[in-house]
């Protein structure tokens, strides 16, 4: 409710220089818990909130206490470690928002957008949600205690081990929802549950910090008509010290010859290994549930895993690199399809025994990619619509030695940037074919809009390997 003799925030309050919100980013540096209900009061601010954009604003370690937020933006906003309480929201929209060990409680929602919202790790109890969006939605590991939905779209929603106490979903829409190794049901009354049969792919995600061209994958797979699973590639269950003892402990083990790959090196003896292991388990059993695998850009992998004698960092964070080898692993196995871009075509290439180098200078930049005169040439040929492909490079570091079974489909001045195996399994490129979704925001050409063949590609080898199956 509005209370007397308050002042209602609004957006120029928000923005302006030394304004509310960089009074709180100022606070948020310092990692101080922050009540923001009280810091509103205390600036003379009522509890009642409406029309004013928090867009992309970081919200850790906030609580948020008995506050009334009607037509607020919250899109892609960052709710870390943060409480909120006691709370009512009406057609806000929380799109792209991440709620990351958070706690709801005693909170209402109706008429709000949380498409694509996630909630991982996080506590929810006694808490309404009606009348919302809730497509896309991740539920990883959530605690979930009388929450009532109602009303709601939850088309392609994950819930994946997540603990349902008491929770119930009525006169919902339930398409192509997937439900995960969760302990616990949901009493569902009228609801529609339809599945589509579209393509799964399995999507190695960072959940704490997304990378630049992450959400554009997620959109393009979409497009494309594909449902995504998005795989944790930084577990939080894994003790990082521990599996960095057990890399250390296996990139230096000899087993069979100097020729081992690098999976067996990392997977040889795991009753030795139990975070590696436990890695490993979560990972197999989440691709399971896919058609096939997409390994994105980020950080650069670490050197002891491509070049012999590296010596392996102490306390390094090896859980991305283990779980992408892990699925590559799975998925090689199981004869699934998979696509690397960036940082992941880089990984194809390692796990296959390939090494990286550095490059002079970082690439960011639309390139004109030429065919080579490869095995493949044709059939990429009729994907891209000719022989050259205007393409968005992003890296410094780019595939040297190229592994076994992979073979160079284009390269540019010496760089390869579409490598693929003999048996077309396994696509990496060394560049963003995501980026025709965006090829007008970051200047590309009109002829950039050739990239979703590459996507076209990838969901061919999904629908083949779909049909050598049925």
């Amino acid at each position: 409710m509005k209370e007397e003799n308050k002042k209602i925030l609004t957006q120029e309050d928000w923005e302006r220089k030394d304004g509310l919100r960089y009074q709180l980013q100022q606070k948020g540096f310092t990692k101080e818990l922050i009540d923001f209900g009280a810091f509103l009061e205390a600036q003379g601010f009522s509890r009642y909130i409406e029309n004013v954009s928090f867009h992309q604003f970081n919200f850790h370690n906030f609580s948020l206490i008995r506050l009334e937020f009607h037509e607020c933006n919250f899109a892609g906003c960052d709710f870390r470690n943060a409480s909120l309480l006691s709370s009512q929201l009406t057609k806000c929209n929380f799109t792209k928002t991440k709620w990351l060990d958070s706690t709801w409680m005693e909170v209402s929602f109706n008429a709000c957008n949380l498409f694509h919202a996630e909630m991982i790790y996080s506590t929810f109890q006694n808490v309404s949600i009606k009348n919302s969006m809730l497509s896309g939605s991740y539920w990883n590991h959530a605690r979930l205690i009388e929450l009532q939905i109602y009303n709601t779209v939850l088309d392609e929603s994950v819930f994946y081990s997540t603990s349902i106490h008491d929770s119930s979903i009525s006169h919902a829409e339930l398409k192509d929802a997937l439900w995960i190794q969760n302990a616990g049901e949901f009493l569902q009354t009228n609801c529609k549950i339809t599945s589509t049969n579209r393509p799964i792919v399995g999507m190695a995600w960072d959940f704490l910090q997304r990378g630049t061209f992450s959400p554009y994958i997620d959109e393009a797979l979409r497009d494309n008509g594909a449902i995504v699973l998005k795989i944790e590639m930084q577990p939080k269950t894994v003790d990082v010290l521990k599996l960095s003892e057990e890399m250390t402990r296996s990139l230096n083990t000899r087993i069979k010859s100097d020729s081992s790959t690098i999976a067996e090196k990392i997977f040889y003896e795991t009753s030795k290994n139990p975070e590696v292991d436990r890695i490993s388990v979560n990972a197999r059993s989440l691709l399971d549930y896919c058609n096939a695998l997409v390994l994105p850009g980020g950080e650069d992998i670490e050197s002891e895993l491509y070049t012999r004698g590296a010596e392996p960092a102490k306390q390094r964070d090896y859980r991305r690199s283990v779980t992408e080898i892990s699925l590559l692993a799975h998925a090689h196995k199981q004869k699934i399809p998979v696509m690397g871009i960036c940082r992941g075509s880089q990984m194809i290439n390692v796990y296959f025994g390939g090494t990286l180098r550095q490059l002079p200078k970082d690439e960011k930049s639309w390139q004109d990619l030429t065919l080579s005169s490869s095995s493949k040439k044709g059939e990429i040929q009729q994907w891209i619509g000719g022989t050259t492909l205007p393409a968005f490079s992003m890296h410094h570091q780019a595939s040297d030695k190229i592994g076994d079974s992979l073979e160079i489909i284009m390269e540019r001045e010496g760089i390869p940037k579409l490598l693929m195996t003999h048996d077309s399994q396994f696509i990496g490129v060394q560049f963003h074919p995501e980026a025709y979704l965006i090829k007008d925001l970051i200047g590309g050409p009109p002829e950039a809009i050739h990239n979703k063949g590459i996507y076209q590609l990838f969901f061919s080898k999904i629908l083949q390997h779909q049909m050598q199956n049925v």
